[in-house]
């Protein structure tokens, strides 16, 4: 999800050699060391969001999102041959709606899976973006069951669940991990 500590994980893990891409969002007020998000998986994570009838604040229906599958998998495939390294990702939290159309296409993925405190998310969008506190919530929980959802579908799938605070409060227990 947004603002659940995305921007520090992957930032800590370009800094420990992962190609996260060359061409990367700019930093902004809100994340003054950089978004670190490849932005042809952004522009091409809001096109399929788009085309599903939302966007990352209003996400569609899942099922929407799948049905883009053939439409978007060549652009997907190619994509990732284009971008991919020996070692590699990207981040985009807007990917844990869409991860679904990615995963034929990625080789032996690693998911790192950011969580962070509900509350605490909602008034960084509040301040971000001036959402009402209920509905970043609200939307915060969503993402979550998203991404939950995501693994209980495909639980032979490697990945490290984060959690903001705990890195927060205990950053090299963090970074052995």
């Amino acid at each position: 999800m947004h603002k659940s500590g995305t921007s520090m994980v992957a930032g800590v893990l370009e800094k420990l050699g992962v190609n996260i891409g060359k061409e990367l969002l700019s930093p902004h007020w809100s994340n003054p060391l950089g978004h670190f998000e490849n932005v042809k998986f952004v522009n091409l994570n809001e096109r399929i969001l788009k085309e599903a009838k939302g966007s990352w604040s209003e996400p569609p229906k899942e099922e929407y999102i799948l049905s883009l599958k053939e439409k978007f998998s060549e652009e997907i495939q190619k994509l990732i041959e284009k971008e991919e390294s020996k070692i590699w990702g990207w981040k985009d939290p807007r990917t844990s709606l869409t991860i679904e159309l990615y995963l034929p296409y990625l080789k032996n993925p690693y998911f790192f899976v950011c969580h962070r405190n509900i509350k605490a998310i909602a008034e960084e969008l509040k301040e971000r973006d001036n959402m009402e506190i209920v509905k970043g919530e609200n939307l915060a929980k969503l993402y979550e069951k998203r991404i939950n959802d995501f693994f209980q579908k495909y639980p032979e799938l490697k990945k490290l669940d984060l959690y903001y605070e705990e890195i927060i409060s205990a950053p090299k227990i963090w970074l052995k991990k």
